[in-house]
């Protein structure tokens, strides 16, 4: 699977591009300083990636996964990217800065190309807490999605370490 990464990150800023405006001065600082930093990374960078592929079950049903990690190094995640290969069909993008999550997009799809059969799902953290949510008040619903990123750059920062 071919996978542009700077194609996907300026879909997902361009989703934020109304929702951003409607918010507080120091949000919308913070948000802005975010977006400017995912594209210098994808701009200036040079990524490492990681494909794991993994299999879980729910409810007794197989589903396959696609984890990237994209890392700047051994030390630094940049993004973590989890395709789930399902109906729903969901990926979720994680975006990282000095390994903590500053973004959070989840799109999900019926395997149709209509933009009007996608659901998207978008957070901006700041210190482990959410600053802005689309659509509002979704964040309780998806909490573990969050909190899955960290989880996952965590461990993947942990197994590397030990790995050496």
């Amino acid at each position: 699977m071919n996978f542009n990464l700077k194609k996907l990150t300026a879909i997902c800023l361009a989703c934020f591009s109304t929702s951003v405006y409607a918010q507080s001065i120091n949000v919308d600082d913070v948000i802005d300083n975010y977006i400017v930093y995912i594209q210098d990374v994808n701009s200036n960078e040079l990524f490492y990636p990681d494909v794991q592929k993994r299999h879980i079950t729910i409810d007794g049903k197989q589903i396959e996964q696609d984890v990237t990690y994209y890392s700047l190094g051994d030390d630094q995640i940049f993004s973590i990217i989890i395709q789930t290969y399902d109906d729903p069909e969901v990926k979720t993008t994680y975006y990282f800065k000095e390994n903590e999550v500053i973004a959070v997009f989840i799109e999900e799809s019926n395997f149709s190309s209509r933009n009007t059969n996608k659901k998207f799902r978008n957070y901006f953290l700041k210190e482990g807490n959410i600053i802005l949510e689309e659509p509002q008040n979704s964040a309780l619903d998806y909490q573990f999605f969050i909190d899955l990123g960290a989880t996952l750059a965590k461990n993947y920062l942990l197994q590397n370490t030990n790995s050496k």
